[in-house]
């Protein structure tokens, strides 16, 4: 069966029996989408052996590789000494960024899911964090279908992160890691913003501008919503079924953080060009949400799942 751990059965259950009413089994239905992501797994690269440590962290740690770093933070492939798992060190740069570290320790343990990396241990500078292996959503080839089945996916994460009352605020293809299960996975929640919280860019752009919504990238990370959030999923379905970005020519940032963008004068983001690319089965979906004004999108996430579960199931 198809993640009903990654979208909770009794909803996905409920979603493709009452909503969909359709003479199909939900049984049937969860089958098809398990043997689909069977084939997405098939895709996954291995982790790969761990090699030789470079160093040991915190005593219990094997250091096997730098992955990557960021302005505020060095991630590390890492062995837990004690029990042999594969693990990832997120480590804050220095003092000024030990509050973001501590902070996306406290979202992750708020936002526990399935579909949410976990947070395996914490000190006051770095993260501990499950080994999602080495394959992320931006690096993959997608038939049609399995777009979808990853799509559906993706709402119900994003239902989980906006019933808690979180805005992600930096959702792209690089942010999703695909595990050898065929499962998505979110990862870095260092943009995300909590209930109630004091926004802490209340000027310029935060985020991977080739995703985000209009109101995001022309007015700031301020103005993110779980609209913005939607905006996003949109275009990251688009380039999943596509392999194109939803702008057809280059984005720029200046140095004071602002986005260049050309906007479409027309009211939807989607042309007559990019839409020659999908299938009339996957319009709807991507019309319903890569709308330029904000509350013209849809945010019942429910519908929209039903919505992929119609374009996968029905012609």
């Amino acid at each position: 069966m198809i993640n009903c751990e990654a979208v909770d059965r009794l909803a996905f259950l409920r979603i493709s029996k009452r909503k969909c009413g359709w003479p199909v089994r939900p049984e049937a239905l969860a089958a098809e989408m398990s043997r689909i992501s069977k084939g997405i797994a098939r895709k996954v690269s291995p982790l790969g052996d761990p090699g030789l440590e470079i160093g040991v962290y915190e005593s219990n740690y094997r250091l096997l590789k730098l992955m990557e770093w960021t302005h505020m933070s060095n991630i590390y492939d890492a062995q837990d000494r004690r029990t042999g798992q594969r693990v990832v060190i997120k480590e804050a740069k220095s003092e000024r960024f030990i509050p973001g570290i501590q902070r996306e320790a406290q979202i992750l343990k708020d936002l526990q899911h399935p579909n949410i990396v976990k947070c395996l241990a914490s000190g006051r500078f770095f993260l501990i964090l499950e080994h999602l292996g080495r394959t992320r959503l931006a690096n993959l080839k997608l038939a049609e279908e399995e777009a979808l089945v990853l799509a559906f996916e993706l709402v119900g994460l994003l239902k989980h992160i906006h019933q808690k009352q979180y805005v992600y605020r930096d959702f792209n293809d690089f942010n999703v890691m695909v595990t050898s299960e065929g499962k998505v996975k979110l990862l870095d929640f260092g943009l995300t913003k909590g209930p109630g919280e004091e926004d802490l860019y209340d000027r310029g752009f935060f985020g991977t501008p080739e995703f985000a919504a209009p109101e995001v990238v022309s007015e700031g990370a301020h103005q993110a919503t779980l609209r913005s959030d939607m905006f996003s999923l949109g275009a990251i379905l688009y380039k999943m079924l596509t392999g194109k970005l939803i702008w057809n020519r280059p984005i720029s940032v200046d140095f004071q953080g602002w986005v260049k963008v050309p906007f479409p004068a027309t009211g939807k983001i989607l042309t007559k060009k990019w839409s020659r690319l999908l299938t009339l089965r996957c319009r709807p979906i991507l019309e319903a949400l890569l709308q330029r004004e904000p509350e013209k999108r849809l945010t019942d996430h429910d519908e929209l799942q039903r919505m992929i579960l119609k374009a996968l199931f029905l012609d």
